[in-house]
């Protein structure tokens, strides 16, 4: 700032000035010399002034304070301190080498003045004293004034005006970006960098603090734009054109240095960022951020989850695999490691290097659910397991690392046989027995008179034919039989097929052209064990079409528990629920001892129209079903969406025929819920499962809840029943973060309560942006050069801003002075004559020389 200034228009260098002050300073040395030599005294004031005003007010200062009479001290010791203050005062508003002489050679002379008044005219007394050095100090400032001619530089206007520059920070997506492990991502990068050069620019400038991707948002401040984040609310593009024209300060009177970016450079949409600086009319300057090298618009490095596939239930004390698919992008030859974790526990661990750049990889993983794994909650028949892939450095995203997989552990699965012919029923019992968690499975399905075709293990064991040692027959606990002559089987096979029974087993036959009586089996071992009587293969069956009709005891009966209100009921009882019709039944003689119909046709009586019947036998239980097209109920009735009592039927058979609880009645009511990842985006359609245990006829609903907002933004998807459990979908139309919902109950069962389960979902916003890494060197340089700007590195911020600085300077307007002439010749040298005049009275008056 600039500052009262004084200067000597009448000296054009400092010798005039020089000559003066060596002068006075050696005409002090003299007078001091001669008294110190000749013995006079007094010589120490005039050789104590030789150093100036300063180096006599030190000596008198020194005098004063040892002297016995101080007052005779005190006049020149306050004259020689005014002189030197004004000296200071005088070299502190101007101080160039040509003022320090003219101030030094006046300090000389008025010094030797008072130095010699003293000396010659020290008995006239302090006051008369005074007025005469005062006159001649007067005289002499009259004569210097005549030769150097001060004169007073005023300026008008003391105020700088710091041009406008207006700091804009790119905190889209891409900027999220970590270009290497274990730095900063870009975001941070650039205000980091900018925090460095804080002070710089505040001097020079002033300043305003932006950030921008979609719009732009205003900062108060640097630590505003610290607190901010990549990737946040509206970060879901980057509008670099939009942001340049949002940041210009319209028509303002004030000067403005421009734009500073902090960009990749990586646009979304169509805007013109070229276009927009160019119209601009002031420079931009571009930083790019980022590593150097990577391209532009390149697919991010990125490992996600995208499906987790478990059975429903695992087995305790058994192995059960959890497959997740996870693609990998970007990552090639890179570790990609995946756990399987339970609270407190890591179960399974697969690494990969992906081969290429985008890759899936099918990663199996498998534990055994124990007691010793169980969860911290102390439920050892429900586990929260989630898939998780460690995160990698550089990832766009790692919200996608992580897939939770909840199911039921149940006790040991029952061990099933079916034995079947080429049919429809096959098909759809197989597929249910298959579904089911608690069965393994293994069939043979006839093809010719003795080739069979063999699916399924159990154990890692299977069959190539019917069993026959007493090592494959204790593979089973259940044997189902269909549409299958008995001619197939050998007399030593039947014989051992009834001692299977009798030893604690299951046995069950179905309905067909060629089973029961049509088959040949009334006259085997096996009429032995069977509830009804089978006749010979003349029997023959009932074509008429029919809906089963529970006896008392069937209604009784919990294999037909969640059934009854589909079938007719004792006395004519209609169901409450309509069932496809059977299209016929195979004809049986009647009950054996022991044995209890639970089903029979509703158009005859139940002497030779059994439906359903079953009896102990030994220490087993064995059952005959005569229809022999219940696929129907499962084919209509699923096609139509609508509940059906297929599935619940035939695991309730099954379990009873091992004599086991079922897994609803042994264990408490539970509910798990599935869906195959826990990121999604929106648009993308969330497909929901969910399996119930301990509840008959279950209700499957699903509350899907925004995280932090009112509850009326809740919704309640139904789902609908689907195999073991039930299913739903629904588009995930918002971003943010959910907790979906899991509610349970049965549908016979009002006011009881609901069972639960909960599952974490993130609905991320689409953006390219989580899609590409790199910069786009060439658009920011374009920028720059089109609006008079420079585009540099981020590491050369500190020189860019130094020669912004520079053009700072240059914007500033000049600063305007008023000069005051502190002379006049005329008037000088009359007051010059005057003072001479009265000091010349005043000696006389006083009889001085």
């Amino acid at each position: 700032m600039l500052g009262v200034g004084l200067i000597f228009e009448g000296s054009p260098d400092a010798t005039l000035q020089v000559v003066l002050a060596t002068a006075a300073a050696a005409a002090l040395l003299a007078v001091g010399l001669g008294r110190l030599l000749s013995g006079r005294g007094g010589a120490w004031p005039a050789l104590a002034a030789v150093g100036g005003p300063a180096s006599l007010f030190a000596a008198l200062a020194i005098a004063t304070a040892a002297a016995s009479n101080r007052k005779r001290y005190l006049l020149p010791l306050t004259a020689t301190g005014a002189l030197v203050a004004a000296a200071a005062v005088v070299l502190w508003g101007s101080p160039d080498s040509h003022t320090l002489w003219t101030v030094v050679a006046a300090g000389w002379v008025v010094t030797a003045v008072g130095v010699f008044y003293a000396d010659v005219f020290g008995e006239l007394g302090a006051a008369r004293l005074a007025a005469l050095t005062v006159l001649r100090t007067l005289a002499v400032a009259a004569v210097a004034g005549l030769l150097f001619k001060p004169t007073m530089i005023k300026p008008v206007d003391e105020t700088v005006v710091r041009p406008g520059l207006t700091v804009l920070v790119d905190r889209s997506a891409s900027m999220a970006a970590m270009d290497y492990p274990g730095l900063p991502n870009r975001y941070e990068q650039a205000v980091g960098a900018l925090v460095g050069c804080v002070d710089r620019l505040a001097d020079s400038f002033d300043v305003r603090y932006s950030s921008f991707a979609e719009g732009v948002q205003d900062a108060d401040d640097l630590a505003d734009l610290r607190v901010l984040a990549a990737a946040g609310p509206g970060a879901d593009g980057t509008r670099l054109a939009a942001a340049l024209t949002a940041s210009a300060p319209g028509r303002s009177a004030e000067p403005w240095a421009g734009l500073l970016v902090f960009s990749d450079g990586l646009q979304t949409g169509s805007d013109d960022a070229r276009a927009a600086a160019a119209a601009l009319g002031s420079p931009v300057y571009t930083i790019i951020v980022g590593a150097a090298g990577a391209g532009s618009g390149e697919a991010a490095p990125n490992a996600s989850i995208e499906s987790v596939v478990a059975p429903p239930e695992a087995i305790s004390d058994n192995l059960c695999t959890v497959t997740a698919r996870v693609r990998a992008t970007h990552l090639t030859n890179q570790l990609v490691r995946v756990r399987l974790r339970q609270d407190g526990f890591e179960l399974a661990e697969h690494t990969f290097a992906p081969a290429g750049a985008d890759v899936t990889e099918v990663v199996n993983l498998s534990f055994v659910p124990s007691s010793a794994n169980v969860a911290t909650d102390g439920d050892a028949s429900r586990r929260r397991l989630s898939v998780q892939i460690d995160e990698i450095p550089g990832e766009s995203s790692v919200a996608d690392n992580v897939a939770d997989v909840h199911l039921f552990v149940g006790a040991p699965q029952i061990r099933v046989l079916y034995v079947e012919s080429i049919r429809p029923e096959y098909k759809f019992l197989s597929r249910q027995l298959r579904s089911d968690p608690n069965v393994q499975l293994i069939t043979l399905v006839r093809l010719s008179a003795d080739t069979f075709v063999v699916n399924g293990s159990i154990g890692g064991r299977s069959l190539s034919a019917l069993p026959d040692a007493a090592e494959e027959w204790d593979l089973f606990d259940v044997v189902i039989i269909g549409d299958v002559d008995s001619s197939v089987w050998t007399a030593a096979q039947l014989d051992r097929l009834a001692r299977f029974v009798r030893a604690g087993n299951g046995l069950a036959m179905l309905g067909g052209a060629a089973a029961l009586g049509p088959g040949g089996y009334g006259d085997t071992p096996v009429q032995d064990v069977l509830p009804v009587r089978l006749g010979g293969r003349d029997i023959g069956g009932d074509s008429i079409a029919f809906v089963p009709q529970l006896t008392a005891d069937g209604l009784r009966h919990p294999m037909m528990a969640g059934t009854q209100q589909f079938m007719w009921g004792p006395a004519g009882r209609e169901p409450e629920l309509t069932l496809p019709p059977l299209t016929g039944c195979v004809r049986t003689v009647g009950l054996t001892g022991g044995a209890s119909a639970l089903a029979i046709h509703p158009t005859a009586g139940a002497g030779e129209r059994i439906v359903l019947a079953v009896r102990p036998s030994g220490k087993g239980r064995s059952l005959v079903f005569t229809p022999f097209t219940t696929w129907q109920w499962r084919l209509q009735l699923a096609a139509r969406g609508a509940d059906d009592p297929y599935g619940r039927f035939w695991r309730q058979m099954v379990r009873y025929l091992a004599d086991v609880e079922t897994r609803s009645g042994a264990a408490p009511a539970a509910v798990i819920g599935r869906v195959a990842r826990r990121c999604f985006r929106v648009g993308d359609t969330v497909s929901l499962a969910a399996f119930t245990r301990g509840l008959d006829d279950p209700v499957v609903s699903v509350e899907i809840v925004p995280d932090g907002q009112a509850a009326a933004a809740t919704r309640t998807i139904r789902l609908a029943a689907a195999g073991a459990g039930a299913e739903g979908v629904f588009e995930a139309a918002e971003p943010g973060s959910y907790t979906l919902r899991f509610a349970a109950r049965a549908r016979a069962g009002a006011g009881a309560p609901d069972v639960h389960d909960e599952i974490a979902l993130t609905v991320a916003p689409y953006s390219p942006e989580t899609e590409r890494t790199g910069r786009d060197d060439a658009l920011l340089a374009e920028v720059a050069r089109v609006s008079g700007g420079r585009s540099v590195e981020l590491e050369n911020l500190t020189e860019l801003v130094d020669v912004m600085a520079s053009r700072s300077r240059e914007m500033q307007p000049a600063m305007t002075a008023e000069v005051v002439r502190l002379y006049d010749f005329t008037w000088g040298f009359v007051l010059f004559v005057t003072i001479i005049t009265i000091e010349w009275v005043l000696r006389r008056r006083w009889q001085l020389r």
